[in-house]
């Protein structure tokens, strides 16, 4: 994940909860709250994906190395 996606996680958080405090019951916090939920998932998705792509690759590497030592 990176660091602009945090951020814009974190600002998006911040309107949030000033719109909670201020009106909780409105359309518009609800919506803040939906799209706040929708960034939160898209970037523990992208986080899993990623996650997934690299473990093959570090059982190669860990592989190639243990052949290495062994040789």
């Amino acid at each position: 994940m990176k660091k602009t996606e945090i951020d814009s996680i974190l600002l998006v958080n911040l309107y949030f909860t000033v719109c909670k405090l201020n009106k909780p019951q409105s359309q518009i916090t609800e919506l803040v709250r939906k799209y706040l939920s929708k960034k939160v998932d898209k970037a523990l998705i992208e986080r899993k994906s990623t996650t997934r792509t690299l473990l093959p690759s570090r059982v190669i590497m860990m592989s190639l190395i243990i052949l290495y030592i062994l040789n």
